[in-house]
């Protein structure tokens, strides 16, 4: 069910561009290694998949480096799918390119321990069998240099693959937000109702770059232009929203339905639902925090007829 739901806002809403690479393939690697944290092995595979397609030796000065990053993780998935032979042939383009590459310092499970083994064993083999090209013998041999006296032999340095690092520009999937609202009436309403404050309360899940669901709880006041008491209503409502990246912004184009309940301090007799059109700027675009500035054109529907309101909200976000 969740996934229908997903599919059917990212068919609705428009999707946005990845963010911009210090190398080629670099959100790919990004992302596949958050999968590979959270055992998503199905999205680490094809995200870490995808990285290699775009890495470039000629735009990347640690190419390498990032190609034994995702091929031994590749390797290490392929190992827990009991798939040896892709497994074997990843750590064997590993060492085609780092030929003194190791396993990483720790415990491995013994299968890993295994299949590296045997590459290494394989890859030796193979590199043994080359034919060393020789040339032709000189009409005269040349002076042979004197020997020089022995050296001690220099240490061997082995590289490490750098343990994954969680970047600040990693998306953050929870939210939740407090929001501060001035709320406006329009047609019959305004005539008899002021405009008048509200407050919200929402949490979002953003399970991909370019798509967030919400749901949230609202509400406003409003005082009578003339005798009587005023007006008090609550809202909830779901939601969801698409991202464009307009750096160091991000704008926010959705949608929200819920349900609403109109009266006075002590008694709440009107019901109906609630559509409306989100629209917000979130800044910073990533990092653990944000201020949200939003518009929320909405109509609200009562068995009294219907009419049209316009939120104006700042909010404070926390992700994590």
């Amino acid at each position: 069910m969740r996934q229908s739901v997903l599919l059917l806002v990212c068919m609705i809403l428009p999707c946005r561009a990845m963010a911009a690479e210090d190398f080629a393939g670099q959100n790919d690697l990004a992302a596949g290694l958050n999968c590979y944290r959270e055992m998503d092995m199905r999205c680490a595979r094809a995200r870490l998949e995808s990285a290699l397609a775009h890495f470039s030796p000629e735009k990347d000065r640690h190419y390498i480096d990032h190609v034994s990053q995702a091929r031994l993780i590749l390797a290490m998935i392929n190992v827990a799918a009991d798939e040896l032979e892709k497994a074997e042939s990843e750590f064997k383009t590993i060492l085609l390119l780092d030929p003194e590459f190791k396993l990483p310092p720790g415990e491995h499970p013994p299968k890993v321990i295994y299949i590296f083994k045997r590459a290494q064993a394989a890859f030796e083999t193979a590199r043994k069998k080359v034919t060393p090209v020789t040339r032709p013998p000189l009409e005269k041999p040349k002076p042979q240099p004197k020997p020089k006296p022995p050296t001690e032999p220099k240490p061997v340095i082995v590289r490490k693959i750098p343990e994954p690092v969680i970047d600040v520009h990693v998306l953050r999937p929870w939210s939740i937000s407090t929001e501060a609202r001035l709320v406006i009436l329009f047609g019959d309403d305004a005539g008899t109702l002021a405009a008048g404050p509200g407050a919200a309360l929402s949490a979002a899940f953003r399970p991909f770059e370019r798509i967030a669901l919400l749901a949230g709880f609202s509400y406003a006041h409003h005082t009578r232009t003339s005798s009587g008491k005023n007006l008090q209503a609550v809202s909830l409502y779901l939601g969801a929203y698409s991202a464009f990246a307009l750096d160091p912004v991000e704008l926010r184009l959705g949608g929200s339905m819920g349900l609403l309940s109109m009266g006075t301090a002590d008694r709440y007799d009107h019901w109906g639902f609630t559509a409306g059109i989100t629209t917000s700027l979130a800044w910073p675009r990533r990092g653990s925090w944000a201020l949200v500035l939003s518009l929320y054109p909405s109509l609200v529907i009562t068995a009294g007829g219907s009419s049209f309101f316009l939120p104006v909200g700042l909010s404070g976000e926390i992700r994590w």
